[in-house]
């Protein structure tokens, strides 16, 4: 059983991690501020987190930390937004980031294919 858990975890931490480097590719081939290794950070994490409230007791709520991603990666992409000369820029890089979270989140609860989608609208 162990061993089962075990590689699923590898599996959607592997699958994440390289759903997040194609959204980080297209940002970093336009030069913007968070590109690959930042998305396919942040889309593990969501995964790894996702995945442990997921299996971490049959009693506790997965929604609650969900909810804790959400607003934690808000607080990093709202880091990516800055005002030069009278203009706004980085909304783009912060959308996503959190988009990036979200499509590790779908592969840590199991939805896979949905992550997939979401990378393919993306792009």
């Amino acid at each position: 059983m162990e061993t089962a858990l075990t590689l699923n975890f590898l599996f959607k931490v592997a699958l994440a991690s390289i759903f997040g480097c194609l959204v980080g590719y297209e940002r970093q081939s336009r030069r913007k501020p968070a590109g690959i290794k930042t998305h396919a950070l942040i889309c593990l994490g969501a995964c790894a987190i996702t995945f442990l409230s997921k299996h971490f007791s049959i009693y506790a709520d997965p929604s609650r930390i969900a909810a804790q991603i959400v607003s934690g990666i808000g607080f990093i992409g709202a880091g990516t937004i800055f005002i030069a000369h009278h203009r706004v820029q980085g909304l783009t890089s912060a959308a996503t980031v959190w988009a990036s979270a979200s499509v590790g989140m779908l592969v840590g609860a199991g939805y896979e294919f949905l992550g997939f989608l979401t990378v393919a609208s993306l792009q």
